[in-house]
C-alpha cells in the first residue's frame, strides 16, 4: 500500500490536518520574527524599554475556544489596551473555515501591545493562521489564493513622529 489517503485524515498532527484541508500555516520563524519586531518597536522609548525589562510588558494569550465573534471586537474581550483592532475579514473567514473543517480545533489570540496573532490549537499543538495590525494583514496562512507573507521582506513601519522628522530633514532651507 504505497499511500492511503485515510492515513493523512487520521493523523494527529495539526499541520497534517490543516494540509489535508488545503491550509499551510504561517511559518513559526515568521511568527517569532514578528513578535521580536513588535518588542523592538515597543522598546524604542525609554518607558517601553523599562516595561519590557521589568516584565510588565509581555505577550499575552487569550484562549477563545471556538468563540470566533471575539475576532470582530477583540478589545471588548481583552480589556483595556491601546491598539487591538478587529481582525480583517480574510482572517475571520479562514478561522471560520478551520472551525467547520476541524470540529475539535480551538483558537488562541496572542497580543503584546498591538499586532494580534491568531493561532489554531489542537492535539497539544499550535499553528498560526494570521497576524494583523490596524485592520491590515501582516501575515496569513497559505490558502485559496492567499500566500503567507515573508515578514523579513516587509518594509519597516515608521511612527507618525518618525515620518514627520524625515519630512523636515529632507526639506532644503529656503
Amino acid at each position: 500500500m504505497p499511500f492511503d489517503a485515510t492515513d493523512l485524515a487520521l493523523s494527529t498532527s495539526l499541520l497534517d490536518r490543516l494540509t489535508a484541508v488545503g491550509i499551510r500555516p504561517v511559518p513559526s520563524d515568521v511568527v517569532h520574527e514578528h513578535k521580536q519586531h513588535v518588542i523592538r518597536d515597543f522598546s524604542t522609548s525609554m518607558r517601553g524599554r523599562a516595561l519590557v525589562r521589568s516584565g510588565a510588558a509581555t505577550w499575552r494569550t487569550l484562549h477563545i475556544y471556538r468563540a470566533l465573534e471575539i475576532l470582530a471586537r477583540p478589545r471588548k474581550h481583552i480589556g483595556p489596551t491601546i491598539d487591538i483592532s478587529a481582525a480583517p475579514r480574510a482572517i475571520i473567514k479562514l478561522a471560520e473555515r478551520v472551525s467547520i473543517e476541524m470540529s475539535d480545533a480551538e483558537f488562541e489570540l496572542d497580543w503584546f501591545y498591538t499586532d494580534p496573532v491568531l493561532n489554531v490549537v489542537g492535539g497539544g499543538q499550535r499553528a498560526c493562521l494570521g497576524i494583523w495590525d490596524s485592520g491590515r494583514i501582516v501575515a496569513i496562512a497559505d490558502h485559496d489564493g492567499f500566500a503567507s507573507a515573508d515578514f523579513a521582506d516587509a518594509a519597516p513601519r515608521k511612527t507618525f513622529w518618525r515620518r514627520c522628522i524625515g519630512l523636515f530633514r529632507n526639506q532644503a532651507p529656503g
